[in-house]
């Protein structure tokens, strides 16, 4: 509902929003509140970006006055910063901010609940709707609604939540998102809306074809991806994906050296391709612009795994002196954009030049930001340049030339950390000219 819409009805309090937010910026023993208030709450959009300045100061754990606050929220436009300026002007006495929360809060809610009769409206009016579906649907918004998102959870309803997940898994309705190698899945177990995995290697080692594998495989699967890339541009990566698929030679699509036989192999590809519930992202350079696509494509259904290619060249908003506490920054935001979402983050990361030759551990990582802290897993790709490389498995040793010699290059996974399952090492055979990575099939030697 806009604002023109909510003053019809009158469900907006123009007043009481900027009261809220003066007393927010103006009396520091009230900003325990901002915590309970949602950008939802707020008709107004700038009251909306000053409230988000607001909460980003507070965590953290910035000094937080009519200054700094104007300054965070004029990254969302001038009149975002005029606004809070005109927030502390005439603001009321801190003592009445429970009342004015509540009156904020309140209309909120009917706002949104009028939404949600326009909405169910719309569907009940379109036949071709199931009508349980669209009944289920407004009961879980309905539920939505009534919860207070920042209440305490009892242990009760978090054990019963997790039962509903197991027995969701149990039954085959909950599935991981695969990487699609058998021996690396084994370990991990998979991954789950709400986590992030973060893939890290030195530069030329193969993440973004990795990236790119587990995005195909997860597609193939049936989930909804969408891959933002800022290493390649759209005709870039559409090559590496039908090199993959048609098993032409990467080169090939490059120089546009194909034969009258390739021309159909290269049809059959794109028709696959392009029924895959895959999306791209080449253009987003900003993590707050990544979140707000992220948040669109989920609202119509169609996200669940977002592969981001690679952490350290988004940027953002904020402005940071030291390069550490931006990459920590964005790391912070792609893992807040998996739990808000709830779906598979896959961040892929550069790691320092001090693991050149060998396999990177995690402190390469840590000195990129917090990204060890943030990610849920962590796995490392090692491309070894001699068989007696620790990583490599002593049965491969006597076939390391061989593998060479066939075009295919030897890559080691570490799973370096994972939260909730193993960790461990596994061996993968990279195929550049396809794209492709491949398990090592010991038995068929």
């Amino acid at each position: 509902m806009n604002h023109l819409e909510a003053v019809s009805c009158n469900l907006v309090n123009d007043s009481a929003e900027k009261a809220v937010l003066g007393i927010l910026i103006r009396f520091p023993e009230t900003l325990s509140r901002a915590d309970e208030l949602r950008e939802a709450d707020f008709c107004l959009e700038n009251a909306r970006f000053v409230l988000r300045a607001v909460q980003e100061l507070r965590a953290e754990n910035a000094a937080i006055d009519f200054i700094t606050v104007s300054e965070r929220a004029g990254v969302y436009g001038p009149a975002a910063a005029d606004f809070a300026i005109e927030c502390m002007q005439g603001t009321p006495c801190g003592a009445n901010v429970d009342e004015y929360v509540n009156i904020v809060r309140e209309l909120g809610r009917r706002r949104e609940l009028v939404d949600l009769a326009n909405r169910l409206r719309a569907q009940a009016c379109d036949r071709a709707k199931n009508v349980a579906g669209v009944a289920d649907g407004t009961r879980e918004s309905l539920d939505g609604l009534e919860k207070d998102a920042h209440a305490a959870m009892p242990i009760d309803a978090a054990l019963s939540n997790t039962f509903v997940f197991l027995s969701r898994l149990h039954d085959g309705l909950e599935k991981p998102v695969m990487t699609g190698v058998a021996e690396l899945d084994a370990l991990t177990g998979g991954m789950f809306p709400g986590e992030m995995t973060v893939i890290g290697a030195r530069p030329g080692v193969g993440k973004s074809a990795f990236g790119m594998h587990i995005a195909l495989h997860a597609a193939r699967a049936g989930a909804s991806v969408c891959v933002c890339s800022r290493e390649m541009t759209d005709v870039q990566y559409g090559q590496r994906l039908l090199a993959r698929i048609s098993g032409l030679d990467g080169m090939a699509l490059r120089t546009g050296r194909l034969s009258d036989g390739d021309w159909p192999r290269l049809d059959d590809a794109m028709t696959e391709l392009g029924a895959l519930p895959l999306k791209f992202l080449f253009g987003v350079s900003a993590v707050e612009d990544l979140r707000a696509q992220a948040r669109r494509l989920k609202a119509a259904g169609a996200l669940d795994v977002l592969v981001v290619d690679y952490l350290q060249l988004l940027q953002t908003a904020q402005r940071f002196q030291e390069e550490y506490l931006r990459v920590g920054h964005v790391s912070k935001a792609l893992k807040a954009i998996a739990l808000d979402l709830h779906i598979v983050v896959i961040a892929l990361a550069q790691v320092g030049r001090s693991a050149q030759g060998k396999m990177p551990t995690m402190a390469e990582l840590r000195s990129s930001g917090e990204i060890e802290q943030d990610a849920d897993s962590i796995l490392f790709l090692h491309r070894p340049e001699e068989a007696g490389d620790a990583s490599v498995h002593p049965s491969d040793r006597p076939f390391f030339a061989d593998y060479a010699q066939k075009g295919l290059q030897y890559t080691a996974v570490s799973v370096a950390k994972q939260r909730q399952g193993h960790t461990g090492l596994t061996r993968l055979l990279f195929d550049p000219a396809h794209m492709s990575y491949s398990a090592v099939e010991r038995e068929r030697r």
